[in-house]
């Protein structure tokens, strides 16, 4: 598995001006902005995010390792890593709308949907509408609490049995070995 993060110090700009001026995405956006690459923020809380932040979320399971639970535990140890050595007191991520819809922001901690950007650049994926979601230092903390309460409760009642229903077809995320 993969995991990213970035600290993002935004000084006296906000976040949706560093996104409007793609400094989020490139060291040297002039050229991006000059082919016509834009960011259109349809978020109003990020236009008063400035300062340090953590972004957030970027997770990649190989497909033999999902479904056992990486997706709850990697992002939260990547943002307490950066509470504890940067004591960020925001996180923000982009996750793709049929992500959300299956579910995977929940997965992630306890997100607010911050509203959505409108990316238009060929150069990365050509055009897309990713939302935009954010959390809170104290919110990050409880999410954390409350991971750590429930993977108590929940392995206290697993049990090692068989897998039923088996298939012989192969199917992503799901492992025939015993």
């Amino acid at each position: 598995m993969t995991s990213a993060a970035r600290l993002f110090d935004h000084g006296e700009r906000s976040l949706a001006d560093d996104f409007r001026s793609l400094r989020v995405f490139f060291a040297c956006p002039e050229a991006h902005l000059a082919a016509g690459e834009s960011v259109e923020v349809m978020a109003p809380i990020a236009e008063h995010i400035g300062g340090r932040v953590m972004a957030s979320g970027i997770v990649w399971v190989r497909p033999d390792h999902r479904r056992h639970g990486f997706t709850r535990i990697i992002p939260r140890l990547a943002r307490g890593y950066a509470l504890a050595c940067w004591n960020t007191p925001l996180f923000w991520g982009l996750i793709k709308q049929e992500h959300d819809n299956v579910g995977l922001t929940q997965a992630y901690g306890s997100w607010q949907l911050g509203g959505k950007l409108v990316v238009h650049m060929p150069s990365w994926q050509g055009d897309v509408s990713p939302l935009w979601l954010w959390m809170d230092r104290e919110t990050l903390i409880a999410d954390i609490e409350s991971a750590g309460n429930h993977a108590m409760t929940d392995n206290s009642r697993r049990m090692e049995t068989a897998m039923t229903k088996t298939s012989s077809h192969l199917r992503q995320g799901i492992s025939t070995r015993s």
